[in-house]
């Protein structure tokens, strides 16, 4: 990519989702997703010119049917380009056409993610953001019960 995709950008494609008010069902998630997909097909993307940046929210399968090819993350390609010591200056030169694309190509996906998340984090009520994770449910209650522990210790040392 030759530029890179700003969080705004990702942010004013994303804007005004539907409510999943009062509980998210079926109906509601299903639109959420296809706002998602409409947005990410706006947004230019090396991997297929019409569908854009889809395959990040739809199922891998399906993307494949759709595009024949399968949609993947682009890998992070470093601090900087990596240069053969016997490398000629034109090879120098492709060697950092190359690593700016894939790098700009790369912060892209990370302004996408971090645009769809921060969206997903507004929209979905406290009560059901749970992780499927049982480590991290764990770590979510221990750190509850460190709180509530540490509630009384706060407030007797503030009340002397």
């Amino acid at each position: 990519m030759d530029a890179v995709i700003d969080f705004e950008e990702v942010a004013d494609f994303l804007k005004n989702p539907p409510s999943l008010e009062p509980r998210p069902d079926f109906t509601k998630i299903r639109a959420l997703r296809k706002h998602i997909v409409t947005a990410f097909a706006q947004l230019q993307c090396p991997q297929d010119a019409i569908h854009g940046w889809t395959g990040l929210a739809v199922d891998p399968a399906t993307y494949l049917l759709l595009t024949g090819n399968s949609f993947f993350i682009p890998p992070d390609p470093g601090p900087t380009a990596v240069y053969p010591a016997w490398a000629a200056p034109n090879d120098a030169k492709t060697i950092d056409a190359t690593f700016l694309r894939a790098k700009n190509y790369y912060l892209s996906y990370v302004n996408i993610h971090r645009a769809c998340f921060r969206m997903l984090d507004a929209c979905v009520s406290a009560q059901f953001k749970v992780s499927n994770n049982p480590a991290k449910q764990i770590q979510r209650r221990s750190r509850e019960e460190s709180a509530r522990r540490a509630l009384p210790i706060l407030s007797k040392k503030t009340t002397k």
